[in-house]
């Protein structure tokens, strides 16, 4: 599947510009002249700037809105996007209330296993990634990661 650039230019203008919006109402840190917002303003802006050379590149092309590739004819493709998609959604219904680390188990599990992975090697790989990058944040970056009811059992 192939977009014109000049639409995929205007979603990134437009995801830039709310990035940009969002990150603005941030309060500074006490003490800096920086806060949490500063990097996503940065960021929000450098993203609608460079959406607009796209945009114009796509104007020119005059290509159609859309074109599907081979692989957007599968199946099997379309469900796998809309596992990766829907990802990000189950998390952020059931991390609050599960936990963090079984939440992340369960996505990489499922999503390893529908990608192909064997079930012993996608429970491993889940398992290791789930306690690692809690390890990280939570233990090296002290982000404060949702607990849910393992929490709870863990004390």
């Amino acid at each position: 599947m192939r977009f014109n650039d000049a639409i995929f230019g205007a979603v990134l203008l437009l995801a830039g510009i709310a990035i940009a919006w969002a990150a603005a109402g941030q309060p500074p840190m006490p003490g800096q002249a920086f806060g949490a917002g500063s990097f996503p303003l940065v960021i929000g802006v450098a993203l609608a700037v460079t959406a607009l050379p796209l945009i114009l590149s796509g104007l020119r092309q005059r290509s159609p809105a859309l074109s599907l590739g081979d692989w957007a004819r599968s199946p099997r493709c379309w469900r796998d996007l809309a596992l990766t998609l829907a990802a990000p959604a189950v998390y952020i219904v059931a991390a609050d209330h599960i936990g963090f680390v079984p939440v992340t188990f369960a996505i990489l599990l499922v999503l390893a296993a529908t990608l192909g992975a064997r079930i012993v090697t996608a429970t491993v790989f889940a398992a290791v990634m789930a306690v690692g990058l809690y390890l990280g944040f939570a233990q090296g970056l002290r982000v404060p990661l949702p607990r849910g009811w393992l929490g709870l059992l863990l004390g």
